[in-house]
């Protein structure tokens, strides 16, 4: 597993390019947008890029880093094997998702004061 970090404004996977990895929020914020609308926003915990990976498709939306954003990423062939090993997180994954992205409504964080 890599790590690998994007400043605020930068786009972390954009709609319509090739999937190369699957990615798992460590720090940040990032907001998810896909065919000019957005989807909703990432928090740490929250993971993208299963979509493409499993349905070997090109990426269903664009993540932009709202705030610096740190992500553990795994590639393609990494998360195929995690996958393929892993009956308990391809049952997750299978259950929430692919479509994840795309019909998880935006989460709301409180934030205490």
């Amino acid at each position: 597993m890599g790590r690998r970090r994007f400043p605020a404004g930068t786009a972390i996977v954009v709609e319509g390019e090739i999937g190369t990895g699957f990615f798992l929020v460590r720090s940040g914020r990032a907001k998810v947008g896909a065919a000019g609308k957005r989807i909703r926003t990432l928090w740490p915990g929250d993971h993208f890029g299963e979509i493409a990976l499993i349905l070997e498709t090109p990426r269903t939306a664009t993540v932009t880093a709202v705030t610096d954003v740190e992500c553990d990423t795994l590639t393609s062939w990494d998360f195929r094997r995690l996958v393929e090993t892993n009956a308990e997180f391809a049952w997750r994954n299978g259950r929430d998702g692919p479509g994840l992205l795309t019909h998880r409504p935006t989460r709301r964080r409180v934030t205490p004061g």
